[in-house]
């Protein structure tokens, strides 16, 4: 489930409970607990940066397409004299 929607991450409210957090071995379980939440953040954010890359790819492409044969005029024809 994405977590973009929370407010706060859980990852956050990790951190806060190992900043205050005695024993040793739940300190460990939370930094673990973090870490395992960072990477998964990390995964979802490198997939939507291919994503948008490959959209921006895919769009590039179909304007190549579109542009393809056309052929480019000059918009300036040199001055026109009125009389």
């Amino acid at each position: 489930m994405p977590m973009q929607g929370k407010i706060k991450e859980r990852w956050m409210e990790l951190c806060e409970q190992a900043a205050v957090e005695q024993d040793r071995e739940k300190l460990l379980l939370l930094s673990q607990e973090i870490n395992r939440l960072l990477q998964e953040k990390e995964s979802q954010l490198a997939k939507l940066r291919n994503d948008e890359e490959r959209a921006t790819v895919m769009e590039l492409a179909e304007l190549n397409r579109a542009m393809k044969g056309r052929a480019v005029k000059p918009s300036f024809d040199g001055p026109r004299m009125r009389g």
